[in-house]
């Protein structure tokens, strides 16, 4: 399979979102470490500037590189779940990080047609890859708050960080809809898991989870900041440049909880709101939430290919 030629694309013209604009993003979100680890006698921080959500990486002990979670305590079933989940993996080594698309200035949109939720998304992991930069991390992981992560996620983090360079994505959990194809050339195995090249970027799927290098952080930034696309348009950040190279662990050593939709969360117009509260107590609501479920729990058709993939080779394997 061929590599689609990257094409350029007009970039913001600085390499990070620059600090009125991270400002105004930082008035919408929310930074957290969890209790007992904030330094400010347990009590949750609202942060209205860039400054203020900065909080010191030393603190964050309990892994081998950060962990950043994206939620929002306005979606307050997630945020309790995934706040609880990671403490009872990782303990209090984690930071929260969340943009509210709702209240997102519209300066920070270059699309206007993404949804509230698309928006807020993409503007959480910015904000995540903006602090990156900021405190010169090398690398993050990054996961959302409806993963299950296994017990032992510290361990296959520090398998794969030997294996990583600063232009790098490795996907943690792929929920590409359709086929994946990997490559089993050039392979490397961490610990009871395997690093593929898929066959084509395409084959990432969501941001549910995985890990990045400083300068594909640095480099999604530049081409999405304003946003112009969501958070888990990997093959539109590669073609621009904006990472060097992707690779997917397989068999996955995470999951996805089925929660029901934030559509059911989330504020909106008159008329949507009406049918929403409507569809609340309605057969209709648990119906979808049981088709999410089959969906996003089905097992992946994940094929093996003995061609080598197209996805140039990470530095760190040179």
């Amino acid at each position: 399979m061929a590599l689609r030629p990257r094409a350029p694309f007009p970039r913001s013209p600085a390499p990070k979102l620059g600090r009125g604009l991270f400002n105004n993003l930082m008035k919408r979100s929310l930074s957290d470490k969890p209790d007992g680890c904030r330094g400010d006698g347990g009590r949750k921080r609202h942060t209205s500037s860039a400054e203020n959500i900065l909080i010191n990486s030393d603190e964050m002990t309990s892994m081998p590189i950060p962990i950043f979670v994206i939620s929002l305590p306005q979606f307050a079933q997630r945020y309790r779940y995934i706040r609880r989940h990671v403490e009872s993996r990782l303990g209090v080594g984690y930071e929260v990080v969340g943009v509210y698309g709702v209240e997102a200035d519209e300066g920070l949109v270059y699309d206007h047609r993404l949804s509230k939720g698309q928006i807020g998304c993409a503007l959480s992991h910015l904000a995540v890859y903006n602090i990156m930069l900021e405190r010169n991390l090398p690398y993050a992981l990054v996961v959302e708050d409806d993963v299950i992560l296994p017990k032992n996620i510290a361990q296959v983090a520090s398998d794969i960080l030997p294996h990583l360079s600063s232009g790098d994505v490795v996907q943690l959990h792929n929920t590409n809809d359709g086929k994946t194809a990997l490559s089993t050339q050039m392979t490397t195995r961490v610990g009871d898991h395997v690093l593929y090249y898929p066959m084509d970027i395409s084959y990432l799927g969501a941001t549910s989870a995985y890990i990045i290098g400083n300068d594909a952080a640095r480099g999604i930034i530049s081409v999405n900041n304003p946003v112009r696309v969501v958070a888990d348009h990997w093959d539109f950040f590669f073609d621009q440049g904006a990472f060097e190279t992707a690779r997917i662990l397989h068999p996955s050593p995470i999951s996805v909880k089925a929660f029901e939709t934030t559509l059911w969360e989330s504020p909106s117009n008159g008329r949507v709101l009406r049918l929403k509260n409507f569809l609340r107590g309605t057969i209709l609501r648990h119906i979808f939430t049981a088709r999410r479920s089959m969906h996003i729990n089905r097992r992946r058709d994940v094929t093996l290919s003995a061609q080598r993939s197209p996805l140039p080779l990470s530095k760190a394997s040179a």
